[in-house]
C-alpha cells in the first residue's frame, strides 16, 4: 500500500462534502451511468452524510500537493462491506494510486471486522481485480452500461482480531 513519493493518503471528513460530490460525479461517468441529476445528488447528499457521521462510510483521499486525486469509499454493512466511488484522476492513472487506494480500503475493513467485500467493475477492469485476488459472483448478471458490460466482484477477507492487551 505504498504511494509514490509526494502523495499522502488522508480520511475524508464531512467538510469534504463538496469534492465527495464532485468525485462521485466522476465514477459515476467513469462507470458509464453519466452524470447524476439534481435528485439523484440530493439522495446521495442526504444518505452519504449520516453515514459518515456514524462510520458506516469511510473515504479516504490520496492528495497530491493537498489536492485530491484519487479516491476510494467503503460502506460496512453487518460482516460485509462495499467498496464504491474508486476513482483515479485520468493524468495520474497508471501510477499506482488505485492500487494503493484498494489496498487502504481492504485494510481499513479488516479492522473494522468486515469479512467479505463486494464491487462492481467492468468486464475490462475485471482482470485486474481478479488479480488481486477478487472473484465473480456467478449468480449475478452482467449489467449493460454506458461504460460497457459491468460485474459485481467479492472478496474474503480475513479480519483482524482486536487485542485486549495493553500495549
Amino acid at each position: 500500500m505504498k504511494l509514490p513519493k509526494g502523495f499522502v493518503f488522508r480520511k475524508a471528513t464531512i467538510r469534504d462534502i463538496e469534492t465527495i460530490i464532485e468525485l462521485w460525479q466522476k465514477s459515476r461517468i467513469d462507470e458509464g451511468m453519466g452524470k447524476a441529476g439534481e435528485s439523484e445528488v440530493c439522495w446521495f447528499i442526504s444518505s452519504k452524510i449520516p453515514l459518515i457521521y456514524t462510520g458506516e462510510v469511510c473515504q479516504w483521499f490520496v492528495e497530491k500537493d493537498e489536492v485530491v486525486v484519487a479516491t476510494g469509499t467503503v460502506q460496512n454493512f453487518v460482516k460485509t462491506g462495499s467498496i464504491t466511488d474508486l476513482f483515479v484522476e485520468e493524468e495520474w492513472r497508471g501510477k499506482g494510486l488505485g492500487t494503493a487506494i484498494l489496498e487502504k480500503l481492504e485494510e481499513q475493513v479488516g479492522i473494522l471486522g468486515i469479512e467479505s467485500l463486494n464491487l462492481r467493475a467492468t468486464l475490462e477492469t475485471e482482470p485486474y481485480y481478479l488479480r488481486r485476488g477478487w472473484q465473480r459472483h456467478e449468480n449475478w448478471p452482467i449489467e449493460k452500461t454506458e461504460a460497457g458490460d459491468a460485474v459485481t466482484l467479492y472478496k474474503t477477507i480475513f479480519p483482524q482480531r482486536k487485542s485486549n492487551s495493553p500495549g
